[in-house]
C-alpha cells in the first residue's frame, strides 16, 4: 500500500485554515501562551514545531523569528544528536480549536 500526498490546502476536499509557515499562538488556559509553527501539512494533519516560549502575553513576531525549536534528543551518550520537535496534528482540530491563533506567517 502506498500512501500518497494530497494537496497542501485541501482535507478532503475541503480548504484547510493554517498553511506551511503559519505561526500560531496557543492558550494553555493558565494565564500563558506557548508558540508554535505549521511546519508543514501531510495529509489530514498538520506538523507543528512548538517553540521554546511559555508566557503571560501572546507570542509575537520577534518570538519566531528570535525563538529557539523545542528540541529532542536521540542517540548514545557519547554520540548524541539533536533535533527539532515535531508533533503531528489532525487539521480538523487545530482548525476548530478556539484556543489557538494566527501571529503572523514566516517563510521556510
Amino acid at each position: 500500500m502506498k500512501i500518497k500526498a494530497v494537496s497542501p490546502d485541501n482535507v478532503n476536499g475541503k480548504l484547510v485554515k493554517y498553511k506551511r509557515g503559519d505561526c500560531l499562538s496557543i492558550n494553555c488556559g493558565n494565564g500563558k501562551f506557548i508558540a508554535a509553527i505549521i511546519s508543514e501539512k501531510f495529509n489530514k494533519y498538520y506538523d507543528l514545531t512548538l517553540l521554546e516560549c511559555y508566557k503571560k502575553s501572546k507570542p509575537v513576531l520577534a518570538d519566531f523569528t528570535n525563538g529557539k525549536f523545542w528540541g529532542t534528543r536521540a542517540g548514545y551518550w557519547d554520540d548524541l544528536n539533536y533535533a527539532s520537535d515535531r508533533q503531528m496534528m489532525y487539521c480538523k482540530y487545530i482548525d476548530h480549536c478556539q484556543e489557538i491563533e494566527l501571529v503572523t506567517n514566516v517563510s521556510l
